[in-house]
């Protein structure tokens, strides 16, 4: 059974791509909050029997986003995690699979920031 859950986190880092090569990278938001970052996980047991969590963040296109489409290599799909807002979390719990495709939007470009982090 495949299960919605919201992931909380601060993304560790990304590849800036504009010099060609990549480049540690920390995308954040602007007001310094945490990317609530939506996602799937599921419960199920391998072959030996035991069980094993898996899950995923959620991603969708973002060629026509104005911030994230310059950290992807070019001529690559230009994609992004669904980064839900603050008031958004508690919905995304509860919502039903049928319900779940209204979340899938660009998180706004003006409300996200980038700092290098050469030193990882």
């Amino acid at each position: 059974m495949v299960n919605t859950a919201l992931f909380l986190l601060q993304p560790s880092m990304n590849a800036d791509w504009r010099s060609r090569k990549a480049v540690p990278t920390r995308i954040e938001r602007t007001d310094g909050e945490i990317m609530g970052i939506a996602g799937l996980w599921e419960r199920w047991k391998n072959a030996d029997g035991e069980i094993v969590f898996s899950y995923t963040m959620l991603t969708i296109n973002a060629d026509d986003h104005t911030f994230m489409r310059d950290y992807h290599q070019v001529d690559h799909e230009k994609r992004m995690v669904v980064i839900l807002p603050k008031g958004a979390y508690r919905d995304w719990l509860k919502a039903a699979p049928g319900e779940s495709m209204e979340f899938m939007r660009q998180y706004p470009a003006d409300r996200m920031s980038v700092s290098n982090h050469n030193d990882h």
